[in-house]
């Protein structure tokens, strides 16, 4: 499939979809893949051995989840979205909706936006985002991007990925509003950021618990580690044999 709008688009609105893809070719459309379960909907399937490489207006796969109950539950195998014009991936979960994902073997790299961009917004249940040997490195933006808010939950687990390269930061958290983020990464390179390697932000009762295992920020233009924490809010960071080397500001 080639110089379409969507090269596949789902949506799961009140209804139930269970999908088995594999072998799905797709390149050069506007967009990706783009799946979505809204106003109670439930979308479950895997997607194996597929394309969805340089889109030219939007990202390169979306994963949206909004209003209660709502449920998008997706494996992904061997498939990539690399040279996206927006975002390599884009995770979006709001309104009481739950969104789990897990994906190895994948390519989100070469991204004009963010590689790898999560949100949850008053999404407070056990969102989750797995990924394994699958990189997204040489962003345009941000390698990893998660902004968590308004009484939310996700936790991201990283293994074996890449988001080295970044224009901005290799890995930039929000959580804010009453919301937690479990953040685990582990042996990950991140060097080289255009800004800085590792930023955080938590704020207003919140809560980052953040694990990066083995992770090189080294290089940073900026700062290899620059966070802030306000207004009775709680940053629990490990960064067991994690480097922040050569940076232009701080190391941390």
């Amino acid at each position: 499939v080639t110089g379409t709008t969507q090269a596949l688009s789902i949506g799961a609105n009140n209804s139930d979809i269970i999908a088995n893809i594999d072998g799905y070719l797709a390149a050069g459309n506007m967009s990706g893949l783009d799946i979505t379960a809204s106003a109670g909907g439930t979308f479950t399937g895997q997607i194996l051995n597929s394309t969805f490489d340089g889109s030219t207006s939007g990202d390169g796969m979306r994963l949206t989840a909004v209003n209660p109950t709502s449920v998008v539950d997706v494996a992904m195998r061997d498939t990539t979205a690399q040279n996206s014009f927006g975002n390599g991936l884009l995770v979006d979960s709001s309104d009481g909706a739950l969104i789990t994902a897990d994906i190895n073997d994948g390519d989100f790299s070469n991204s004009g936006l963010d590689g790898v961009r999560v949100l949850a917004d008053n999404s407070a249940t056990a969102n989750s985002l797995t990924m394994t040997n699958t990189p997204a490195a040489n962003s345009g933006i941000d390698g990893l991007h998660a902004e968590i808010t308004n009484n939310s939950i996700f936790t991201v687990d990283i293994t074996n990925g890449d988001f080295s390269g970044a224009g901005q930061d290799a890995i930039d958290t929000t959580v804010d509003g009453g919301s937690t983020l479990n953040l685990t990464i582990d042996p990950t390179p991140a060097s080289g950021a255009g800004a800085n390697g590792f930023r955080f932000q938590v704020a207003n009762s919140s809560i980052l618990n953040a694990n990066l295992i083995d992770v090189d920020l080294s290089g940073a233009a900026a700062n290899g580690v620059l966070g802030n924490i306000d207004s009775a809010s709680t940053a629990n960071l490990l960064l067991p044999r994690s480097v922040a080397t050569g940076t232009g500001l701080d190391g941390m």
